[in-house]
């Protein structure tokens, strides 16, 4: 954001680097970095955590995260692992 309020997403001035921090190494951040580095922009991504957990909490892998799947090639593996659901009541 600018001194003003405004988005600065799009621009650059001379000074910027256009280096990305991402806060967070769930699903979202990680693939956010991946997809940044691809198009070439330098990313580092952190998290508090300091190790991986052991398990996933994610309940479902929603329909344009397994598009982003296939784009990078994984998605194969991730519906090997995975159990399908025809349907649930929350």
């Amino acid at each position: 954001m600018s001194a003003a309020g405004g988005s600065r997403l799009g621009r650059s001035s001379a000074g910027d680097s256009g280096a990305v921090v991402v806060v967070g190494a769930g699903p979202t951040g990680v693939l956010l970095g991946i997809e940044l580095a691809r198009r070439g922009v330098g990313v580092r991504v952190l998290d508090k955590q300091i190790s991986r957990p052991r398990e996933s909490r994610a309940i479902a892998i929603h329909a344009r995260a397994l598009e982003m799947f296939h784009q990078l090639g994984i998605a194969d593996e991730f519906l090997e692992l995975g159990s399908r659901l025809d349907g649930m009541l929350l």
